[in-house]
């Protein structure tokens, strides 16, 4: 059966760091020190008040190795039914659990969605999780990954592939033949696979367009800014 909920053991084993304290407490966001509650995680800076750091209610608390009475954190917030980790970085530690407790919360959902206005072509490849928004355009011989997500008024072009784990916003423009990997974002308004500007002058100083026959790859990971 699977997972349903990211406890503070899934993160650590993941991430990395020392864990004390209740390893199974249930970790569903994370939060700032002084607002985080039971359920969610928190991190504490070099710059916090210790005060701050001993009265946190969150779940999960990621400070420093070399944060100053951290036995002594440790003992207090064990005691009370929570855990501690000890971390190189909180900030990175907070990056990363976030990435995945986002992630976590878009794979939850193994059905495909595909909104009533979308035109999606009859030989498009859609794997587990895909959902495709409002008023879509997927044209023929386009695959999607697991659990990628293409928002309302995107294009996707034909024989393209679209990896897992990715997030089209709003009036994305992927053109034919583009590959593009997993864990990919593309913000709102980007185009990928347009032409670009080859000209040649000919014998009579006129502008010849040279034909643009390449094709776009994308690796995996890659984030694409707005346009």
């Amino acid at each position: 059966m699977p997972k349903s909920e990211l406890t503070v053991l899934d993160l650590v084993s993941t991430i990395g760091g020392d864990l004390h304290g209740k390893q199974d407490l249930v970790v569903s966001k994370f939060s700032s020190l002084a607002k985080a509650n039971f359920g969610e995680g928190a991190f504490a800076t070099k710059q916090k008040n210790i005060d701050e750091i001993y009265s946190c209610n969150a779940s999960l608390l990621v400070i420093y190795k070399e944060q100053p009475e951290v036995n002594k954190i440790i003992r207090t917030r064990t005691t009370r039914g929570l855990a501690t980790v000890t971390y190189l970085d909180p900030y990175l530690f907070f990056a990363q659990a976030s990435t995945l407790i986002n992630n976590f919360s878009l794979d939850s959902n193994t059905q495909i969605d595909i909104h009533p206005s979308a035109i999606v072509d009859k030989s498009v490849v859609l794997k587990k999780g895909v959902q495709i928004g409002p008023g879509c355009v997927i044209e023929p011989e386009v695959k999607i990954g697991e659990f990628s997500k293409i928002k309302a008024l995107s294009f996707i072009g034909k024989k393209s592939t679209i990896g897992s784990k990715c997030f089209l916003h709003p009036r994305t423009t992927v053109l034919s033949n583009v590959f593009v990997g997993d864990n990919v974002i593309f913000h709102s308004g980007s185009v990928v696979g347009s032409e670009g500007f080859g000209y040649v002058l000919d014998a009579n100083d006129n502008w010849v367009k040279l034909p643009q026959d390449g094709y776009v790859r994308i690796c995996d990971n890659v984030e694409i800014g707005a346009n």
